[in-house]
């Protein structure tokens, strides 16, 4: 709170010199974008869920047909759930998913200039990096070519870790291991593949930390718990992320990382255009440029390096800022590199575990952005912040991007079109449940079809997670409720749980009907004898989701009290000896 209170007057510039980078998103209605509208269509999911009584949200209302697809059962929430406060506030659809967008652009501003300032000492120096941070094309391709509303907003957090981490290695107070795993948890919670592509980031920022550190043991223990804690109350996303994903249709159809590598010429210059990343390298339509006064500050911390090396030569790694700058320069190096289309990078992918998980390469700009914005930071302080090179970074950051700022064209989306959004709002229905044999979700009205036999149906109880009704069968029928299984789902006749695949409880196999194109595959289907019945469908956590529930919310409370009580954490962790 001191060093925010102490720099009021830079934050609040930073604050007015970030707006310009949001002002588009001002625009009256909405703009057209690559995701913009599914990640809108998500977001009033999550609150219709929230309204239907799903906490935490695990089945989307009207997606897929409103027969209960699981996309809430794996995705980030965090996005989601600011963003439905917001429209809880008053604020449409559209406006929440702009102001979601907007909040962590300007808040990692911000964050980003503390962190700095903690790291190099010096406010002109952080000021001039965050700027480098906020003003780059790949953050405003995310946000006006891409409308990538999660991806975006999760870069807040990358900033808050840095910032906790900062303190962690620094400081005595267990609290600090509390904030940190709280910030670990909400970078978890916002974006998956931002988090895989960054915790190797906060690592080598980490092993920075520890080449001149004398209590190595102390620092790595601390960092261990904070980490332990950040996954913990992250646990009720990622435990089904990892173990309940062999459900889904999702590796089958995220395989095509090997169609987006770019070109060095690409990373340096490449047009500005809203277009989409195609397969191979020659009919892209969007820029995947790192920023030419980046790259400037690229080369001149090159330069910087091979300079001092040639006059300091023993005495060069005796400067912690001359290690600081070529660690940050091979981090930019390898975050470029792997984006390249090239026979050794591509074995790279392929046989490095978990890197194919990151759909497209080229989302490693965003981690050149940064290391760009290190270099800035480390640079700057080397040439003892001259007047002449800042006045020269900050004019080019600002005109190179001048034409950045700006959508392609506006249009128009009302609440309703988004509380009766029918399709999967992803790119190739990858949370589509194994057993779904298409992609099809029109032709299907209603709540449930009779199969065979005869029956009179009375509604009682209609939610996405929940059905519930009366049956009056005048002979043995079968019922298809128009709900997608998944595990999760528990059918109770007359009080009386069913199991699937037994006699009265099953899942429909049929394929498309070529006649009427309609596909009827992957509902549950309740064989029902002769008589009157009470039939309950209720989507409820399986033992997993279960599990990962109790420890999410274990790990929040320990963290909230690490934050709350340090002192007494102190105590406890010392008397371990685990500090």
């Amino acid at each position: 709170m001191r060093l925010i209170t102490k720099h009021k007057w830079v934050l609040l510039l930073l604050f007015l010199l970030t707006l310009p980078t949001v002002r588009a998103l001002a625009v009256p209605g909405f703009y057209t974008s690559h995701d913009g509208e599914t990640h809108t269509a998500r977001l009033a999911n999550y609150y219709l869920a929230l309204r239907e009584g799903q906490l935490p949200p695990q089945l989307a209302p009207t997606l897929f047909g409103g027969f209960g697809f699981p996309i809430f059962v794996f995705i980030y929430p965090l996005p989601y759930l600011l963003g439905s406060i917001y429209h809880l506030l008053g604020f449409s659809y559209t406006d929440s998913t702009e102001l979601v967008m907007a909040t962590g652009q300007i808040l990692s501003a911000l964050v980003i200039f503390l962190f700095f300032r903690l790291e190099t000492k010096n406010s002109l120096t952080s000021f001039v990096a965050s700027l480098f941070f906020t003003w780059a094309p790949y953050r405003f391709l995310m946000l006006y070519v891409r409308g990538a509303f999660a991806e975006s907003f999760a870069y807040l957090f990358i900033a808050t870790s840095l910032l906790c981490l900062n303190r962690l290695v620094h400081s005595k107070s267990s609290r600090w291991i509390g904030l940190t795993g709280l910030s670990l948890a909400a970078l978890l919670l916002s974006h998956q593949l931002v988090s895989a592509m960054f915790l190797p980031v906060l690592t080598w920022y980490l092993i920075s930390k520890l080449i001149r550190a004398h209590n190595r043991r102390r620092i790595l223990t601390k960092v261990f718990l904070s980490l332990l804690l950040g996954f913990t109350i992250a646990a009720f996303i990622y435990l089904p992320s990892f173990f309940e994903r062999r459900f889904l249709r999702f590796d089958n159809l995220i395989d095509y990382y090997q169609d987006h590598f770019v070109t060095i010429s690409q990373l340096i210059r490449s047009p500005w255009s809203y277009g989409f990343s195609h397969q191979g390298l020659l009919h892209d339509d969007m820029s995947f440029q790192i920023g030419l006064t980046h790259l400037v500050v690229v080369f001149l911390s090159l330069l910087a390096v091979i300079i001092s090396l040639s006059t300091q030569r023993t005495k060069f790694f005796r400067s912690s800022l001359n290690t600081k700058l070529l660690l940050w320069l091979l981090a930019f190096f390898l975050s470029a590199a792997i984006m390249i289309q090239h026979p050794l990078v591509e074995l790279a992918w392929k046989h490095i575990p978990g890197l194919s998980v990151v759909d497209f390469p080229w989302r490693f700009l965003g981690v050149s952005v940064f290391t760009a914005s290190m270099l800035t930071a480390y640079l700057l302080k080397k040439t003892k912040n001259n007047l002449i090179i800042i006045g020269f970074l900050l004019f080019f950051v600002f005109y190179a991007n001048r034409n950045h700022l700006r959508i392609n064209q506006t249009v128009e989306f009302s609440d309703p079109y988004f509380d009766n959004y029918p399709d999967t709002a992803t790119w190739r229905n990858e949370f589509l449940p194994r057993g779904r044999f298409s992609n099809k979700w029109s032709g299907i009205h209603g709540h449930f079809d009779i199969e065979r036999g005869q029956a009179a149906i009375q509604l009682e109880t209609s939610k996405t997670h929940l059905l519930e009704f009366s049956a009056a069968a005048a002979e043995p029928t079968e019922i298809v409720l128009h709900r997608l299984y998944f595990p999760g789902w528990q059918v109770f006749v007359d009080d009386q749980p069913l199991s699937f695949d037994s006699d009265q409880l099953s899942v429909t196999d049929a394929s498309v009907d070529v006649k009427t194109d309609v596909d009827r595959s992957a509902f549950i289907k309740i064989a029902l004898e002769s008589g009157d019945h009470h039939v309950s469908a209720r989507f409820l956590p399986t033992p997993l989701r279960r599990l990962g529930f109790i420890i999410s919310i274990l790990g929040f409370i320990i963290t909230l009290a690490l934050i709350a009580f340090p002192r007494r954490f102190n105590h406890i962790l010392q008397a371990s000896k685990l500090l």
